[in-house]
């Protein structure tokens, strides 16, 4: 592994203590306020030197969303609004633009993208109305390179209302990054591949399933970003990128006896592929327990979901089942720590040891 980033520019050691000295005289009640209170809370990332990205305001007034990456801003209000409404859109926005100001003048970010989130909403919608490609503020040209844990990855929020990395997942990926080399690490729901860098980077072999081919190609850029080779020098594949259902692939690789020392979920809240419908709260234990039928004698399962209305129970007993119904035994169940920029604690995740 190499030695932290410390030269990094808008690390979270120098970021964090400037941005809370210039927004000291904000407004009570203004957005700029709520960011500096959010500062204040999270002044234990301000030891970080290799990392440039974080949560700096998770829905703490109830409605905004704010992260750093890099020297850029993105930001997101959920609005009780339907979002085929182009009007009500239109509107949301401009009252977001009118909010931001405020941090456009005091922090001086490189960039500020608005991202309108419908707080219900259960079909498609089109994200480029939702998420403007053009920042708010300021300008950028390609994706932003953000740097967590030492590792660099691409950041793109022109590109809908996902920016490329699941800042929650922090913490999980340094845990990987401290694991022993030479293990087989699968990553279902692969998106970018986060997981899987931060794995390679440790010294594992890595299979990433994802359905979306720009997500695929997505974690290839983010592998030669990190100069993480998909193969050796004798041509011998040390990191697969396999497009295609996980659900699927996992049973696939459960019926071939391929196996895994660490088996990693962190699935969408619901997808469709083949005229099926899949949701986490219903069919997670299924989930688990084609995870659990792919691991080796001793292998582990890191089970995640992003869902306000699981508490941690919940998802151990999901994942128990999962083993139970595969046929093993389970010798721990680890909860994963939640982090300091993530007080909503919407995701949750828990390490799964079987015999």
């Amino acid at each position: 592994m190499t030695s932290p980033a410390s030269h990094l520019p808008y690390a979270l050691s120098r970021a964090l203590p400037e941005w809370l000295a210039r927004s000291s005289g904000a407004a009570p009640g203004s957005l700029l306020h709520t960011l500096h209170l959010g500062l204040q809370a999270r002044q234990a990332l301000a030891s970080a030197d290799d990392t440039d990205c974080c949560r700096l305001l998770d829905g703490e007034d109830g409605r905004h969303y704010v992260d750093l990456y890099a020297n850029c801003l993105v930001v997101q209000a959920y609005l009780d609004i339907d979002p085929h409404d182009e009007g009500a859109v239109s509107a949301g926005l401009a009252e977001l633009q009118r909010a931001v100001q405020p941090l456009t003048q005091a922090l001086q970010p490189r960039a500020i993208w608005l991202k309108i989130r419908p707080r219900q909403t259960n079909t498609l919608v089109d994200p480029g109305r939702l998420a403007p490609a053009e920042p708010a503020s300021g300008s950028w040209e390609g994706p932003v390179i953000a740097h967590e844990n030492g590792l660099a990855f691409q950041i793109r929020p022109d590109q809908g209302l996902a920016t490329g990395l699941y800042l929650d997942q922090r913490g999980n990926r340094r845990w990987l990054l401290r694991q022993k080399p030479g293990l087989r690490v699968l990553n279902t729901f692969c998106y970018s591949a986060g997981f899987s860098i931060a794995a390679a980077r440790a010294g594992a072999t890595t299979v990433s399933v994802d359905i979306a081919e720009p997500a695929l190609q997505w974690a290839r850029d983010n592998f030669a970003l990190n100069h993480l080779p998909l193969q050796d020098e004798h041509g011998q594949r040390l990191h697969d990128l396999i497009r295609g259902d996980s659900l699927e692939w996992l049973g696939k690789f459960a019926n071939r006896g391929q196996q895994f020392d660490l088996v990693i979920l962190d699935p969408p809240s619901h997808a469709s592929h083949r005229g099926k419908r899949w949701t986490a709260l219903k069919d997670y234990p299924q989930l688990a327990e084609l995870a659990c039928r792919c691991l080796a004698p001793g292998g582990r399962l890191l089970g995640c979901i992003n869902a306000a209305s699981v508490e941690p129970a919940r998802l151990h007993q999901w994942l128990r089942q999962g083993a139970q119904a595969a046929g093993r035994q389970v010798t721990q169940l680890t909860p994963m720590r939640s982090q300091v920029d993530y007080p909503s604690s919407r995701m949750k995740s828990a390490l799964l040891t079987l015999a």
